[in-house]
């Protein structure tokens, strides 16, 4: 079994200085109403000139129990690595009456396991998923006997499986309340089960009992597959038996169903290749500049990766000439061009939410009516380079003008998924910077200027 520390979600490296031409300011006691409009006193004027900072943040570990989801599959991203996903679970005993001779006389049929699809998937759907069921050896126990189970953590199961099916996904025909996967499992596990509701052994009487001899099982992808599937944690073993009857035997199910939630997880790591492993993103090098891969920055917090943006200069604003007040600041984020092509097409909806000086997760920034904002995505079909992602940060910029402390320089925002989605789906983006060709970030101010 593999144990590791519990550390923080993510953490961040010192800012780079960003310096512009500033002109004076000039103080006019002058009262400007709500709506600034150009007149015999004020302009608006619009710049872009504040350069904002992009990194990459490593993400340590994250909870991945007491969660209705789990992962299954494999796929490899030619600028990240090779992603591999594995599902966990604890299996308890069917309705059990230590009185009943139901099982006296059952013959054995056979033993399938039943997981059920939600619908969400990342990969290529044009090749089957080929999924393997391992049975554990060592029983699920979160680290010092805490509350969760993440997704570094794994457990011993056996090298033979003792199931597996090749499954072809056809993603116009999912109905995430009926698509279920079976898979025929080993016949000697079967039997073996059979016999100890037969026998009434002590094992089948109990849950607690039951995973001292049966520890769970592990869902994992074999090497070929290309794919990655959600799946509920409505997992379901099946023991199907005959009790004799006349004319005919009737058929009877045995139900092996999820034991405990908490101890239901997935194990999810990548093999890194590309800039990042270059850089050496990790535990020790945590955040990652953009200038160290290329002007860009990486985001896929599934497998440990979310990016960053500062605006270390945004102060000198305030400096410059006749300077009032911010009408207006939208930030715009570019994709880099050829990185959202085929089965990596970009999130639909992408939130970007404050952070402290641990990078530590905030609010996300909202619109006029209290709404998280989602980027409104456009994609440009034709060439790519106006594919984009744009915020209104007007109240954020103006927070952090305002802000009087020195650690306003290394307050930012994080760009992922949605809170509710943040490690629910392999969703990623490879972003540009300033200074990326045809994927450019920019901050683009209007400001209230004394004429």
């Amino acid at each position: 079994m593999h144990y590791h520390k519990r550390r923080a979600l993510l953490y961040f490296s010192g800012l780079l200085c960003i310096t512009i031409f500033i002109g004076s300011c000039v103080k006019t006691n002058i009262q400007f109403g709500q709506q600034f409009i150009d007149n015999t006193y004020s302009q608006i004027i619009e710049i872009d000139s504040f350069t904002p900072k992009l990194s990459t943040i490593y993400i340590d570990s994250f909870p991945t129990s007491v969660s209705n989801l789990s992962f299954i599959g494999k796929y490899n991203d030619s600028a990240l690595g090779d992603v591999k996903a594995s599902a966990y679970f604890q299996l308890g005993v069917p309705a059990y009456d230590a009185t009943s001779t139901e099982f006296n006389s059952a013959s054995f049929d056979s033993l399938t396991l039943f997981i059920k699809l939600t619908g969400n998937y990342y990969g290529d759907t044009t090749s089957p998923i080929n999924i393997q069921v391992n049975p554990l050896t060592e029983q699920i126990v979160p680290y010092n006997n805490g509350a969760y189970l993440y997704n570094i953590d794994s457990f011993a199961s056996a090298p033979g499986s003792i199931g597996q099916v090749s499954y072809l996904l056809k993603p116009g025909f999912i109905n995430s309340t009926n698509d279920t996967i079976s898979i025929r499992l080993a016949d000697t596990l079967g039997r073996a089960l059979l016999n100890r509701l037969k026998v009434k052994d002590a094992s089948i009487t109990s849950n607690d009992l039951f995973v001292q001899y049966f520890s769970g099982i592990k869902l994992s992808a074999a090497s070929n597959s290309k794919l990655a599937i959600t799946i509920s944690d409505s997992v379901q073993m099946r023991l199907y038996y005959k009790t004799p009857a006349a004319p005919n035997a009737i058929q009877k199910i045995a139900t092996f169903g999820v034991y405990d939630y908490a101890k239901h997880f997935s194990n999810i790591s990548i093999n890194r290749i590309g800039q990042l492993k270059n850089a050496g993103i990790g535990y020790i090098n945590n955040e990652i500049p953009s200038e160290k891969t290329d002007s860009s920055a990486f985001m896929q917090p599934i497998t440990g990766t979310i990016a960053k943006i500062t605006f270390p200069s945004i102060q000198a604003l305030i400096q410059a000439k006749n300077y009032i007040k911010i009408a207006k600041a939208t930030l715009y984020i570019k994709p880099v061009k050829g990185s959202f092509e085929g089965i990596f097409y970009p999130p639909q909806k992408l939130q970007l939410a404050g952070t402290d000086l641990n990078n530590a997760i905030g609010n996300p920034i909202t619109d006029a009516g209290g709404a998280t904002q989602t980027g409104n995505f456009v994609i440009d079909y034709l060439n790519g380079i106006n594919t984009e992602y744009s915020y209104d940060i007007t109240a954020f910029i103006k927070s952090l003008i305002t802000d009087p402390t020195a650690n306003a320089r290394k307050l930012g925002l994080l760009l992922s998924p949605l809170s509710s989605n943040l490690f629910n789906g392999f969703d990623r983006l490879i972003l540009g910077d300033a200074n990326k060709t045809n994927a450019k970030m920019q901050l683009v101010i209007d400001y209230i200027s004394l004429k």
